[in-house]
């Protein structure tokens, strides 16, 4: 019987079972290079649950955020990015994190990951800021593992690629406010409570009566 064309195992540069020392360079070779050029963040993990958020209008206002942790990132901040809307152009600052899987782990937990709507401080970089500035907040907006020209080699999983765009202050306990702040607010929420608060002022039809 003639031998099978098929019998010998294809040499394959991608085979997992055979890579794992040279994904582990990979990987520690990540783990350095965030180390050695990335900043150090306050990273707050927003506590909001599907399990206990309002099912209708898709929020947890109460929810809050966890008290914040310090972790090293590398970053790759692009400010006053400039976006197109119906009613103009809006300038916005957005930041591309890397973060080190193990390393989330190690300060969150295991199997913890970054999520959308957590918020995280640029402590470091907003050191130093003249006039009484600090570091500026962003809410993660995106999660990413698998990027293969970016973060797979040998297609690994190694860091969380984050996207994230400027937080805007929403008195959600628990995060500080940027100092400095020049947000536009209403004083103290007096004007909104007027509006709204239809137990004290009974005014629920500043739009129009329900239907």
């Amino acid at each position: 019987m003639s031998a099978s064309p098929f019998s010998n195992d294809p040499v394959r540069f991608l085979n997992k079972d055979i890579s794992a020392c040279e994904r582990s360079n990979y990987d520690d070779w990540w783990r350095e290079q965030i180390n050695i050029y990335g900043s150090e963040i306050t990273y707050y993990v927003n506590k909001t649950s599907l399990d206990t958020a309002d099912s209708v209008y898709g929020e947890e206002p109460e929810s809050g955020f966890k008290d914040g942790v310090k972790l090293i990132v590398t970053l790759n901040l692009n400010e006053n990015a400039v976006v197109m809307q119906k009613f103009g152009l809006v300038s916005d600052d957005e930041v591309t994190c890397f973060i080190h899987i193990q390393q989330f782990y190690d300060s969150f937990g295991e199997s913890s990951e970054p999520k959308a709507g957590d918020v995280f401080d640029l402590s470091e970089f907003g050191e130093g800021r003249p006039g009484g500035r600090s570091g500026n907040h962003f809410e993660i907006t995106e999660r990413i593992d698998q990027d293969v020209q970016q973060i797979n080699q040998l297609t690994g999983h190694y860091i969380w690629l984050i996207k994230a765009k400027r937080h805007d202050y929403s008195f959600e306990p628990g995060i500080p406010r940027e100092s400095v702040s020049q947000q536009v607010e209403d004083n103290v929420r007096e004007e909104s409570i007027g509006i709204f608060d239809y137990t004290d002022s009974g005014n629920d039809d500043v739009y129009g009566g329900y239907v």
